[in-house]
């Protein structure tokens, strides 16, 4: 199947994600606002040891749960919208870095920044970069679970910057690693399975790529996962053409 084709399939399946979400939410949304607050009314009749108030906080967990994911499609389905402005990517990884400290400290994980040296400024969207980073920081601590280590690198290479998350926890299968950037994949008991296709939608979205490096430092006995995000210095080819 051709690139064109592979992409037109691709956004027809986000429309249709897209529309299934919305109506989701429009039909979805009120009434579970409305068992919420219910339980969190009947919550207040009993005491934190009671059976009941468990069962309360465990329907307000799941309502929470199920609005997350609500949320989640609409905003995997929704075109990622770039702010495009010169960024110090470094900056952008110490944003990441700031919104997981307090998780990786719980954790007992030990971070590693490494870099090539001073990097150039590349056209991005900071937020959606920061996201993107983020969600990649939270992946390998969840993965790691206590006592291990993250590698943050950052790298320049051919009129492009290139950002690598490292963990040191239990790897990623072969099979598994082709397949976690398709929407709804996860190996996690609880997970959406749009976090990595949210993530590669905005790395493409700024005509950069993102990819799970498998060689012989990765895997089960070695040092975990490895991803790597690599950015255009010049922004998406669109802003390219347009700027010429």
């Amino acid at each position: 199947m051709e690139v064109s084709q592979r992409l037109a399939l691709q956004n027809e399946k986000l429309a249709a994600i897209g529309r299934l979400a919305a109506g989701i939410a429009h039909e979805v949304r009120n009434p579970l606002g409305v068992i919420r607050a219910s339980a969190s009314m009947v919550r207040e009749h009993f005491t934190s040891g009671e059976e009941a108030y468990r069962a309360c906080d465990f329907i307000r967990e799941e309502i929470d749960r199920l609005n997350g994911l609500i949320t989640a499609l609409l905003n995997f389905a929704r075109p990622a919208e770039l702010r495009l402005q010169p960024v110090s990517i470094e900056q952008v990884i110490d944003k990441a870095l700031h919104l997981t400290s307090d998780e990786l400290q719980r954790r007992g994980i030990i971070l590693t920044r490494e870099s090539t040296g001073t990097l150039p400024s590349v056209l991005a969207d900071p937020d959606l970069v920061a996201q993107v980073v983020f969600g990649l920081l939270v992946n390998a601590a969840e993965a790691i679970e206590q006592h291990g280590r993250i590698i943050v690198r950052t790298v320049s290479e051919h009129n492009q910057v290139g950002v690598e998350v490292i963990d040191t926890g239990p790897g990623i299968l072969p099979s598994d690693s082709e397949r976690i950037f398709e929407p709804f994949f996860t190996t996690k008991p609880t997970g959406t399975g749009l976090g990595l296709p949210m993530a590669a939608r905005i790395v493409q979205a700024h005509g950069g790529t993102i990819e799970v490096v498998t060689d012989k430092r990765t895997g089960p006995q070695s040092i975990g996962a490895r991803f790597r995000i690599r950015l255009p210095l010049q922004g998406p080819v669109t802003v390219q053409e347009h700027a010429a």
